[in-house]
């Protein structure tokens, strides 16, 4: 993971980093659902 991505991370209250299991860039892209079902889950948390 990226040293941007972490410290990204830790300056926005209750951020959560995920790793999208066989996705890049683009998860948007080629599995909206699997990054639908991520983001769904942390605002019901």
């Amino acid at each position: 993971m990226a040293v941007s991505t972490r410290a990204g991370a830790a300056a926005l209250p209750h951020a959560q980093v995920e790793i999208l299991p066989g996705q890049e860039h683009v998860a948007t892209q080629m599995a909206p659902n699997l990054l639908a079902h991520d983001i769904t889950d942390f605002f019901r948390s």
